[in-house]
């Protein structure tokens, strides 16, 4: 049985072939059917374009993936030269995770709402083209048992019923894959316009969304790097030595002062933040230095752990670890309370002097700020000098703020 069967395909394929060259020699290997070249040939379009714009739009959503791993690379190096106590270092943080998650989003969703969409559309094709070459083949079976039966009327006999008979069921099957394509090509043909629209406008509702989104993000990531160019412009953000650890993922790590003992020292005198908000000790702009007058050393955070102060970084030449915290060096016995005060400002943060022309004051003085008597001395970038009752000398402007009173 199942050699007779293979032997009934290949007779049927031997007999489609030579109905495919008598068609080709009389000139009618085309259908005659012009309704049906045209659907079929809308068919071939309509394929090659869905494949084109499937393999296009994958393409695309790769490109967007490697846009999104850059981009997250880049925020995590932005995160990290952009150091925390930097104004608005929090802002600029959130504003980044904030443009990585709008990446991610607008990958995710065109993956899903257009890529999959378009993948199930294309897979469509090959069914339809198995169905259009069944149809093929019936045809060429058609034509085949029609002659068959042309002939058989010729030389007359038993034969010419058993090839009615045939035709007849060639016919029927022909018929009827011949509607059912007549019907289903133009109806698919048709669709493609409710489904490219489909598609097409969810992709370009997305793009909207997201670059809308993310401009008006970098927008204000651009008015923040304004307002910090007016804070560094105005001498708020001193040159300080580089304490900082980079580790190998991207985090900072602050470098704890160098002496122990002198954090312990400190920490009885200085008096806890109030503040809600913990905020950094800011380092005096350094001095030039002289032999006559050093580069005054930053004073380190207290270590006392109910003070919100964040701690100051170590100071470029620290002292031994093992040795205790010298006392202040005594201010100078200057008391001259003459000049005019051209502002008042209050310690936001002690300053202990390191040099006997600077001024000591403690967190909530008031200082009269006034021109330096030594006119002949210039005045060192981020430094003022003032007065704190009666005794008078040089102040980093950085431990103060602006006193409305």
């Amino acid at each position: 049985a199942k050699m007779s069967s293979l032997l009934k395909i290949a007779s049927k394929k031997i007999q489609r072939e030579q109905e495919k060259l008598i068609q080709k020699l009389g000139g009618k290997h085309e259908d005659p059917d012009g309704a049906y070249r045209e659907h079929l040939e809308n068919f071939s379009n309509q394929q090659k374009h869905a494949e084109r714009l499937h393999k296009d739009t994958q393409t695309y959503l790769k490109a967007l993936q490697a846009l999104v791993a850059a981009n997250k690379q880049l925020g995590e190096t932005i995160k990290v030269i952009y150091e925390p106590e930097w104004s608005d270092s929090e802002r600029i943080y959130t504003a980044i995770d904030e443009l990585d998650l709008m990446h991610t989003d607008v990958h995710s969703k065109l993956e899903k709402q257009v890529l999959e969409p378009l993948a199930s559309y294309v897979q469509k094709f090959p069914d339809i083209r198995s169905r259009i070459a069944k149809r093929d083949r019936k045809g060429l079976d058609f034509s085949s048992a029609k002659r068959a039966v042309e002939t058989a009327r010729e030389k007359g006999g038993p034969k010419l019923q058993q090839a009615e008979e045939a035709f007849a069921d060639v016919e029927k099957t022909f018929h009827e894959i011949d509607k059912e394509l007549h019907e289903m090509l133009p109806n698919f043909y048709q669709g493609r316009l409710s489904f490219y629209s489909s598609i097409l406008q969810t992709m370009f509702s997305e793009n909207e969304t997201f670059y809308k989104s993310s401009g008006k993000l970098s927008d204000q990531l651009r008015v923040t790097m304004d307002r910090f160019l007016e804070v560094e412009s105005s001498g708020a953000h001193v040159s300080r030595p580089i304490t900082q650890r980079i580790n190998i993922k991207g985090s900072v790590k602050r470098a704890e002062p160098a002496s122990a003992a002198a954090a312990d020292a400190k920490g009885s005198d200085s008096e806890p933040d109030d503040s809600p908000v913990a905020k950094p000790v800011p380092v005096p702009t350094p001095r030039p230095t002289s032999t006559d007058q050093p580069v005054p050393a930053p004073r380190p955070a207290s270590s006392d752990a109910g003070s919100s102060a964040a701690p100051t970084p170590a100071p470029a030449a620290p002292t031994p670890a093992a040795a205790p915290t010298p006392a202040p060096r005594p201010v100078s016995e200057k008391t001259e309370a003459k000049g005019e005060v051209l502002c008042k400002r209050i310690a936001t943060h002690p300053y202990d002097a390191t040099d006997d022309d600077e001024l000591t004051f403690v967190k909530g003085d008031i200082i009269d700020v006034m021109a330096n008597p030594d006119e002949d001395e210039e005045m060192d970038d981020g430094w003022l000098y003032g007065r704190v009752g009666e005794r008078v000398g040089l102040f980093p402007q950085n431990f103060t703020a602006e006193h409305s009173g």
